[in-house]
């Protein structure tokens, strides 16, 4: 039980600092 919400959290936290670093790649660029 809650692997699949384990696995959701881990999912999110990537997407979380994924696009973290988007901003700040795009921001160095500008």
């Amino acid at each position: 039980h809650g692997n699949i919400e384990d696995a959701v959290t881990a999912f999110e936290s990537i997407q979380s600092v994924v696009s973290y670093w988007n901003l700040a790649l795009e921001g160095r660029r500008h």
